[in-house]
């Protein structure tokens, strides 16, 4: 998760910086935060051959964080994400 981070600080267009930093989230439980970071990986290019994959990624780690209880993130949560 710390190299997604490093990634998107240095370049916040970086496509997967934000799909690496979303896996990392994934596989560390921290479904909503990893929904975000694929949803910035689409807002980043939104015409890549990677959108779909990060749609459906997106949407996967929403249905997990409903079933798993998990609270939405807190603001310092979401250090690091442009605005």
């Amino acid at each position: 998760e710390r190299d997604g981070d490093a990634a998107v600080a240095l370049d916040p267009t970086y496509t997967k910086g934000w799909m690496r930093r979303g896996n990392a989230r994934m596989k560390r439980g921290k479904y909503r935060e990893a929904a975000g970071d694929f949803t910035q990986a689409v807002a980043c290019d939104p015409a890549g051959t990677l959108v779909a994959e990060c749609q459906q990624l997106a949407r996967d780690a929403l249905r997990l964080a409903a079933k798993s209880g998990e609270a939405a993130p807190t603001p310092a949560g979401d250090a690091g994400k442009p605005p």
